[in-house]
């Protein structure tokens, strides 16, 4: 069964980074700007996540951080939690400066993980959310 979002809802802007090859000399870094939406200031679930990739403009691209987005949403929507859908994720051992790093091989596990550290934050941040003009996304 969906959970219906509210018409106003307050939402995070977010920017990350996802590196491709790291560590080696095709290392290739992606910029995303993530517009989350919330439930509401009461229940400050996410429930949507909309991504725009700041580097690369073809349709392509275009079309693939859309889908992802889209993707993402609607499992959350759908009752999948942030939790499962990162642990879903592929991840891999990399060596960067003389450490082994665990990260995401695709931009879906680097926006999940993204999206994991902010739900942890609001969970512990003391005031809550307001719905300010400036944090407030209107539906279509």
């Amino acid at each position: 069964m969906r959970a219906e979002l509210p018409q106003r809802r307050p939402h995070e802007i977010l920017t990350v980074d996802h590196v491709w090859l790291r560590g080696t000399h095709r290392e290739m870094t992606e910029t995303m700007t993530l517009s989350v939406g919330l439930y509401g200031a009461e229940d400050p679930r996410i429930g949507e996540v909309f991504i725009t990739c700041d580097n690369h403009v073809n349709e392509r691209s275009i079309a693939l951080w859309h889908d992802i987005g889209v993707l993402i949403s609607y499992c959350l929507q759908f009752g999948a939690t942030v939790e499962q859908l990162c642990g879903a994720m592929a991840r891999g051992e990399v060596i960067y400066m003389d450490r082994v790093e665990i990260s995401p091989h695709s931009p879906a596990g680097t926006v999940l993980e993204a999206l994991l550290a902010l739900q942890v934050e609001i969970g512990q941040r003391q005031i809550p959310i307001t719905q300010s003009p400036e944090h407030v996304t209107d539906a279509p």
